[in-house]
């Protein structure tokens, strides 16, 4: 695969502040929802009764696709008008519940979302919205700040994690966000992050709508176990809501752009710290703005 070159980044917030802590850390809490859409939303994931397994679940894993499409739609709905607000123009991935039974099943491990743009140019964007209050007993998210630019790695179900080496220093490195119930965590798809389990009695319910910028290809990637060689395949939007139920298999739909040689470059400790180190010295030396413009500020920076 050719190497990638570092061009001025796609901007994907409105409001140039959003712009720049979403760039520094990966990152931004913002309120979304108020009560009533809570309890709208919240009513309608608990109107469909899902038989699911403990641990953790996502409706995007159901076979109804019938319901799933009703879910997706009433989340699409409330969300996607206050995304269009938020935002520059982009293409919606989807959206579904997310939900995290009490037990230790539910612990998500540190990991990344698969690569699906090019991230060279482009972030792709998950808004998380936890529909009650989350915290450290009930499995809020967990974050590593500015990590989305630790590593060009490409992520798929189909390669190994690069984190799998240093993970019990990761861990170290993770920061708990708790949440009120409506407030959003839109944080990039390539940012490292996890969450505890639930330790609570009861479930733990949040819904996730994607995002990439309208002018951002949508991407696949696919090791082909003949050959051993990495495929890109062009998709379209829906690609994910449908190939959920589909994960671990060849993508059905889609157009095979590229075939080459891949090999997973692991994050070594001493990357990681340096990547950490470069982290601060952003924060530290973030600019006090010089221009009246923000849009100018950003660029400038």
């Amino acid at each position: 695969m050719p190497e990638q070159t570092q061009t001025a980044r796609a901007a994907i917030f409105k409001d140039a502040q959003l712009s720049r802590a979403f760039e520094l850390n990966g990152f931004v809490v913002l309120p979304l929802l108020n009560e009533q859409e809570v309890a709208q939303l919240k009513a309608g994931y608990q109107a469909a009764a899902f038989d699911h397994p403990d641990g953790f679940y996502s409706t995007s894993f159901s076979p109804n696709e019938t319901l799933k499409k009703e879910l997706s739609q009433q989340i699409d709905q409330i969300v996607a008008p206050k995304a269009s607000q938020l935002f520059e123009d982009f293409t919606p991935l989807g959206s579904c519940y997310l939900s995290k039974a009490p037990g230790p099943a539910g612990q998500m491990p540190i990991h990344q979302d698969w690569t699906v743009v090019d991230e060279a140019q482009y972030d792709s964007v998950t808004i998380w919205i936890p529909l009650q209050d989350v915290d450290a007993q009930n499995g809020a998210m967990q974050v590593i700040p500015g990590s989305h630019r630790f590593s060009q790695v490409l992520r798929s179900p189909f390669f190994d994690s690069a984190l799998l080496e240093i993970e019990s220093e990761l861990r170290q490195d993770l920061q708990l966000v708790p949440l009120k119930a409506g407030e959003a965590l839109v944080f990039s798809q390539a940012l490292m992050h996890a969450s505890p389990a639930n330790l609570t009695d009861q479930p733990r319910l949040a819904l996730t709508f994607g995002l990439i910028p309208a002018q951002a290809e949508l991407f696949f990637y696919y090791r082909n176990p003949q050959t051993q060689a990495a495929e890109k395949y062009g998709v379209p939007a829906s690609f994910f809501e449908q190939y959920n139920t589909q994960i671990g298999q060849k993508p059905s739909i889609g157009t095979l752009l590229e075939t080459f040689s891949y090999t997973i470059k692991p994050l070594s400790q001493s990357d990681y710290w340096l990547s950490k180190y470069r982290h601060q010295l952003q924060k530290q030396h973030a600019m006090k703005p010089i221009f009246k413009n923000p849009a100018h500020q950003t660029f400038f920076e």
